[in-house]
């Protein structure tokens, strides 16, 4: 199969296509309106068909529409990508890739002869030109030899631009079999005896629809976010799109509260997904303070109160806790869950039923998240980040924020064995080192957030050092907690540092604030 690119066919067919969407693109906007209109009328058109229709119309007919759009501005990306992206990365001259080979081989077959000459040159004696001919043939074979490494240079980024061009419509496919579905379902939606269209029972088509709208609607920050909440803890887009949403309901309860404070609101109350209880309430604070409406409300209603359905609470709060679990490392895939442990399989899996339904697709979705939020021991406990940097907000003491996060986790202060994982260690850190920007610079948590995972990975431990007064003192409050004897003026001799770090090194129970310390010490961003 030939590769040919005319450059002015690219540039008419970006040109004509984005006409044509422009053009579709405004009836889209007036069905939605016209929709939207309809399912507003319920004033003035009352009854169950009506009520059913309107049902229909949100959850059918504008993702239908949102796939349309979507669709047609996925097509005009696409097409205005491909003159722009050839012109960068190959050329700005019509190019063949046949024509290209058949110069290429011309050349080739030209230096070999020149070649020749000269290997026939060097063998005569006697001629007085040799020298002369020797050297032309050998500027002839550089020349040639030039134009053909640049039309070969040509012909490679041309095969390139071939091979990544279908990239440039990737979404395409996804939005078209999403879209298919949901129109393959319009005929057998229509009940012919009522007269009234029923809600099909699968609208994931749906979601997929009205997700990828939704991160389009997105600005810059936010997409970033949600990309920041896909990357560092593994969670979709539905998920990523749901704590955005809790952050836009509490912006739309509370306008007049201030920034620092809505951040609060927001951290706490993903945290206390998993942080609950009179512990964490005198550790992080209390929900009821601030909102005094709240108390005695569980964290999903709270999610409603903030604009989520029942829906889109159940399965936030489960699959942080999911995120929060599976971190760990301590799961392993339906498979061998089922082999090991059968009832506790059966648990997981009535769990998920429990949220979306059914118990059909488990063991993919379950492996998917193990993957997505394991990582291989790459992603940061989410749960855990977010009620730390919560309770670094607040205005309780260094002690007990430090409890909430790394010294809770490492030493036996907050009356627990030291316990730390990778997801843990990420997490501690990160809460710290993003509170301390938050409040130094007094710019939103998302803001911050956006800024501080661009380089995580390069500035994690030295941040953190810096925020913390550095490794002797954070290493003296875990020998003073672990370490007997260590800084007593009696003993004798005295603990070195060198020494007590062996004796956690060497100690079974201790061996997580062994290795914490270790790795801020080579500051390798990892829990080693």
């Amino acid at each position: 199969m030939t590769i040919e690119v005319y450059r002015t066919e690219l540039d008419t067919q970006a040109s004509t296509t984005a006409s044509m969407v422009d053009s579709h693109l405004e009836t889209y906007n007036q069905l939605t309106q016209a929709l939207a209109s309809f399912e507003a009328s319920s004033k003035e058109l009352k009854g169950k068909s009506y009520d059913m229709a309107r049902s229909f119309s949100s959850q059918v007919f504008q993702p239908l529409i949102k796939g349309a759009y979507l669709i047609a501005e996925s097509a005009k990306s696409g097409t205005n990508r491909l003159p722009t992206e050839y012109r960068a990365q190959v050329s700005d001259e019509d190019l063949k890739d046949w024509e290209l080979e058949e110069q290429i081989q011309a050349l080739e077959t030209s230096i070999s002869s020149c070649q020749e000459q000269v290997d026939l040159l060097s063998k005569e004696k006697g001629r007085s030109d040799s020298k002369e001919l020797v050297t032309y043939y050998q500027e002839l074979i550089s020349n040639n030899t030039s134009a053909k490494q640049i039309l070969e240079e040509k012909l490679q980024k041309l095969q390139a631009f071939n091979s990544a061009s279908p990239s440039f419509f990737a979404e395409l496919a996804e939005l078209v079999s999403a879209f298919d579905t949901g129109l393959s379902q319009l005929d057998s939606a229509w009940d012919a005896n009522t007269l009234t269209y029923k809600v099909p029972a699968d609208l994931t088509w749906a979601t997929t629809l009205n997700h990828k709208h939704e991160l389009r609607q997105l600005n810059e920050g936010d997409r970033a976010y949600v990309n920041n909440l896909q990357a560092q803890y593994g969670f979709d887009e539905t998920t990523a799109l749901q704590i955005l949403k809790v952050r836009n309901g509490i912006d739309k309860k509370f306008p007049k509260m201030s920034q620092e404070n809505k951040d609060y609101l927001l951290l706490r109350i993903l945290g206390g997904t998993v942080y609950s209880g009179v512990m964490w309430d005198a550790t992080a604070g209390s929900l009821s303070v601030p909102v005094p409406e709240w108390g005695g409300k569980d964290i999903k209603e709270i999610f409603q109160d903030l604009g989520l359905s029942e829906g889109e609470s159940n399965q936030l709060y489960y699959n942080i806790r999911l995120q929060h679990e599976m971190s760990s490392g301590e799961y392993s895939n339906s498979t061998d869950t089922k082999k090991e442990d059968l009832d506790q399989y059966e648990q997981f899996r009535d769990s998920y039923k429990n949220i979306y339904g059914t118990t059909e697709g488990f063991d993919n979705f379950w492996d998917r998240k193990l993957n997505d939020y394991y990582g291989n021991g790459s992603k940061t406990d989410f749960a855990h980040q977010a009620i730390t940097t919560a309770t670094n907000l607040t205005d309780e003491s260094q002690l007990l924020k430090d409890l909430s996060g790394w010294r809770g986790d490492v030493t036996t202060d907050a009356e627990a064995k030291p316990s730390m994982g990778n997801d843990d260690y990420k997490a501690d850190l990160d809460a710290v080192n993003i509170a301390k920007r938050m409040k130094g610079t007094g710019k939103p948590y998302i803001e911050v957030s956006n800024e501080y995972y661009q380089k995580a990975d390069k500035v994690r431990e030295k941040e953190f050092l810096d925020n913390e007064g550095g490794y002797n003192k954070i290493s003296d409050r875990v020998f003073l907690s672990l370490v007997p004897g260590y800084k007593n003026p009696t003993q004798r001799p005295p603990v070195s540092r060198d020494a007590a770090l062996e004796y956690l090194k060497n100690s079974k129970d201790l061996l997580p604030a062994y290795k914490f310390l270790v790795s801020l010490k080579n500051q390798e961003n990892q829990f080693e």
